[in-house]
């Protein structure tokens, strides 16, 4: 087997998984007792917040704010949409395999417009601003709970 092949497999077995502690969980909730909508509003009040403290280290100039606002706005989380259980149990293997690869390869999009959003302003940015911004900024996977995009 190939490596593509092999990690098609690991997602889909992780993704499997997720989703059947999803389907599972009662009144589509996650195990910390939070709606999806809760998650968002956490998620969006955390990334404000980030950004603020991430605002002030950096000390920006008037020129720099207008890029700023430009990436702000560029990286303000996204929201996820997650399938209906009842139609995913009426699809095949095959059909929600197809779907899971369909949503991985978006993320990936995601993933590649982000990282030039970021190579951008950070380009702006002298080397005092792109050491404060290396210790400040952490972009993780937008799945995870500290993530910048849900």
């Amino acid at each position: 087997m190939n490596r593509e092949i092999i990690s098609v497999l690991l997602v889909t077995v992780g993704l499997t998984a997720t989703s059947a502690y999803a389907l599972a969980t009662p009144d589509n909730q996650c195990g910390h007792g939070r709606n999806r909508q809760e998650q968002a509003a956490k998620r969006l009040e955390h990334f404000d917040q980030r950004m603020v403290e991430l605002h002030a280290s950096l000390k920006l100039t008037s020129e720099q704010e207008v890029v700023w606002a430009d990436f702000v706005s560029k990286l303000q989380p996204v929201k996820t949409e997650h399938h209906d259980p009842q139609q995913w149990q009426s699809l095949s293997t095959p059909e929600r395999l197809d779907r899971m690869l369909g949503r991985m390869r978006a993320r990936e999009q995601e993933m590649t417009e982000r990282t030039a959003t970021v190579r951008s302003f950070y380009a702006t940015l002298t080397p005092d601003q792109q050491r404060i911004f290396d210790q400040q900024f952490l972009l993780a996977h937008p799945d995870h709970h500290n993530h910048m995009q849900s």
